[in-house]
């Protein structure tokens, strides 16, 4: 099976503007973690979307694990849980 592609959204709460990073590479997510503050932070977004698998019905859907976090440990903790084999 292929990495899983990650994305992250980080909302500022002063200015709501969004940063965001999209990879397969776990470490630049963490770097991008790591270089925010949690008193700028208003919410992050994360994503995990693992590839397509067949439903019940035969259908192509998405696999994926998605929250949104109020700190950088949450979304370390769910990271890490998403990343889990």
């Amino acid at each position: 099976m292929n990495k899983p592609y990650i994305s992250l959204k980080i909302v500022s709460k002063e200015s709501g503007l969004v940063k965001g990073v999209a990879t397969r590479k776990i470490r630049r997510i963490y770097h991008q973690l790591q270089a925010v503050k949690n008193s700028e932070t208003k919410k992050i977004y994360i994503r995990v979307h693992y590839g397509f698998i067949r439903d019940h019905r035969n259908k192509k859907v998405r696999a994926l694990n998605e929250g949104q976090y109020r700190t950088k440990q949450e979304v370390r903790y769910a990271l890490q849980c998403f990343m889990e084999k």
